[in-house]
């Protein structure tokens, strides 16, 4: 067991540095190397609650986490890149999160799974222009946003950026869930709770374009 804790620390001093300084260059919430058989986190930049818990059986072996992990668990393919859908992640405060999966291969053999949490910050400031929507070309009201095939938000609502007690006014009038409302409250946030469904955007859904 000392060994083996001497071998983990000079590997950690060794890499951790490399990962923390890919993680800051290309704004990843967090990187993760996992055993490929038992889906134990073997390594993680900020070793929140996820690190060296198993992603078959552990707590959190339902999260889109453990998902992204067994998309690519066993694959010989050194070519095979996974993503999942953004969702709550708990270990992260319930942050809206991503995952990103590549099998590692020494060889022939699967000898671990990177795995890159992505955070969806980048893709809210993209869609509202860092809070600029006019210099875009949207005038007062106007927005971007993206939805899932669920149709929940994946980005926040420019209302209730600039104008909340009007945008909660407006859910209030729809009869939103009381919880909803509070939990948007809570977090300042209509990413994965609001729901976006419309004409526009079913007929996206199903592959339409234009306007």
């Amino acid at each position: 067991a000392h060994v083996e804790r001497r071998e983990y620390a000079e590997f950690h001093a060794n890499y951790h540095p490399y990962f923390r300084n890919f993680l800051e260059k290309f704004g990843y919430y967090d990187i993760f190397l996992v055993e490929p058989e038992n889906g134990r986190v073997v390594y993680s930049v900020f070793k929140e609650l996820d690190y060296a818990t198993s992603l078959l059986d552990g707590p959190y072996s339902q999260s889109n986490f453990a998902a992204a992990f067994r998309a690519v668990q066993g694959s010989r393919n050194s070519d095979l890149v996974k993503m999942v859908d953004f969702d709550e992640y708990y270990p992260s405060y319930q942050s809206a999160a991503s995952f990103l999966s590549v099998p590692i291969i020494d060889g022939d053999e699967p000898v671990g799974v990177l795995v890159f949490q992505i955070p969806i910050d980048q893709i809210n400031t993209t869609m509202t222009n860092s809070g600029s929507w006019n210099s875009v070309g949207l005038g007062r009201s106007g927005e971007t946003y993206m939805v899932s095939n669920d149709y929940s938000m994946r980005n926040d609502s420019r209302l209730l950026i600039e104008d909340p007690d009007s945008y909660f006014g407006i859910l209030q009038k729809q009869n939103t869930a009381a919880e909803k409302i509070t939990r948007i409250r809570s977090l300042q946030s209509s990413i994965l709770i609001q729901n976006a469904k419309s004409e526009a955007t079913i007929r996206a859904i199903q592959g339409e374009k234009g306007t």
